[in-house]
């Protein structure tokens, strides 16, 4: 076999006294060393169901541009792209499409469009309904099904200004519209005929304030924004018709949006943390920073960007100090994107077990392609988003494709500050479809997982009593030796 170094993709650092907090850690690299037997945890026919990533063009309408927005679990997608002309139309070009087995569609226009056509599919279940917005000047909820676009109508008056922002497979459309007084989180239900708006209330349990449902899982939990009782915009749940505020990272009263939820329940988003960038820095910028979490079991996690900016030790021009989770899966993948400031391009990128990985590094180096945001994912691990392709802004779809049934293993050692090997020292594996498995090492420090399927990207962390390490991801394409942890002083 072909013996390789290690490929670390990103890592982050983690601080364990058995349990402990995730914190920020500098980027580091692996040293060569050889690798002797570990007490293995797992059984030997461990089958897990990791994926190699191809990436896909997903093309345009006939312009030059276009955006990935969601796809479903049969691989269609959904977002906008640019037309090459629109007779008549006023305003920006692009429009909202279906895209299926390498054929993008054109939603068209709603009846009684008028001269502004532009239209965005925000989410596409798996009976391949659309839903978005048409019109960016009045925003106008739609519903595509059947190849006709039809407009939801808004909460108060017969209008259809909102948008959609989710549809789950029970047809149940999630968004915003208008009370008459303010712009609330709504809920659209079919009933047979036609789809009824609900207002589902806010945080603060007034009429006034404000809100906006992004996301709906199948069971009916819907999770986006909603104004407090001091008029501050935070994450919010909706369960049965009762708003819960899920806080904030830092003191929990900061603003935020949760994006998406999975089936389990699992929820993801961003909010301000209290920092600025000139606390981070050491400058005078006032520029609040934001971070990407995930929510679950009551209890918020920051989700850090990918190359993240850390003093001393990583302040170079290409770190990260912003970081935002787009969506979830059912196997708990979170994807998203890491950010310098507003105005510079972002790095698409997941979270494998709160481990952050740039998406680039996943594909061939000479791809074209320049990944900036992933925004959907679907329960086989297909990743959807867009990127520059040779230069243009390009939709992308990342394909999960089945493992290779060759295999390799990853081994190394696991050492104290003083040099000498750490026995003892609980490791665990995990995989992108949320599997784990889990070794411990030898009484010199050494651990090995054996047969791991080639093409895997894991991360892999560590639980060693009263020591912290930096925790790790790695592709596996290659037989890898010398994947070593130092724990810090």
């Amino acid at each position: 076999m072909k013996i390789g170094k290690v490929r670390i993709l990103t890592s982050i650092a983690l601080v364990v006294s058995m349990v402990g907090p995730m914190i920020s850690g500098p980027l580091v690299n692996a040293s060569t060393a050889s690798s002797e037997g570990a007490e293995q945890l797992t059984a030997d026919n461990f089958k897990n169901l990791s994926a190699n990533y191809q990436i896909v063009d997903l093309g345009t309408l006939g312009g030059t541009q276009s955006f990935a927005l969601d796809v479903n679990n049969i691989r269609q997608v959904t977002g906008n792209s640019l037309v090459a002309s629109d007779p008549g139309s006023t305003g920006s070009l692009l429009r909202a499409y279906l895209w299926t087995s390498g054929s993008m569609t054109n939603l068209g226009p709603l009846p009684n469009a008028g001269t502004n056509r532009f239209a965005r599919g925000y989410a596409v279940n798996d009976s391949g309904t659309v839903v978005g917005e048409f019109n960016n000047d009045v925003s106008r909820a739609f519903v595509y099904s059947g190849g006709t676009m039809t407009g939801l109508t808004r909460l108060a008056g017969d209008n259809d200004n909102g948008v959609a922002h989710d549809i789950n497979n029970n047809n149940v459309v999630v968004g915003i519209s208008s009370n008459g007084t303010a712009s609330r989180p709504t809920q659209w239900t079919f009933n047979g005929k036609a789809y009824v708006s609900t207002d589902l209330g806010t945080i603060a349990g007034t009429v006034t304030s404000t809100g906006r449902g992004w996301a709906i899982n199948d069971s009916g939990t819907v999770v986006g924004v909603s104004q407090n009782a001091a008029a501050t915009s935070q994450p919010t749940r909706w369960i049965g018709g009762v708003a819960t505020n899920l806080g904030s990272l830092g003191d929990g009263t900061r603003f935020g949006q949760a994006y998406g939820v999975n089936n389990i329940g699992l929820i993801v988003g961003a909010t301000q943390t209290g920092q600025t960038v000139g606390i981070l820095t050491g400058t005078s910028s006032t520029t609040p920073i934001t971070r990407a979490f995930r929510w679950q079991d009551e209890a918020m996690t920051e989700l850090p960007p990918f190359n993240l900016y850390v003093s001393p030790g990583n302040t170079g021009p290409d770190t990260n100090y912003h970081s935002e989770a787009k969506d979830v899966n059912d196997a708990g993948l979170v994807v998203g994107n890491s950010q310098r400031i507003a105005s510079s391009p972002a790095v698409a990128t997941i979270w494998l077990n709160g481990v952050p990985i740039d998406l680039n590094t996943l594909i061939p180096a000479d791809s074209g392609w320049i990944l900036r945001s992933a925004e959907g994912v679907n329960d086989q691990g297909d990743i959807v988003g867009f990127g520059t392709f040779n230069g243009t802004t390009r939709a992308f779809m990342l394909t999960a494709e089945p493992p290779s049934s060759s295999s390799f293993n990853v081994s190394g050692r696991v050492i104290a500050p003083n040099g000498s090997g750490l026995s003892r020292t609980y490791l665990t594996m995990t995989f992108t479809d949320g599997s784990v498995r889990t070794t411990i090492t030898n009484s010199f420090g050494y651990y090995n997982f054996d047969h791991v399927p080639a093409g895997s990207i894991v991360a892999i962390s560590l639980i060693s009593k009263g020591h912290s390490f930096q925790s790790r991801a790695v592709k596996v394409d290659s037989e890898l030796t010398g994947v070593d942890f130092m724990a810090m002083e």
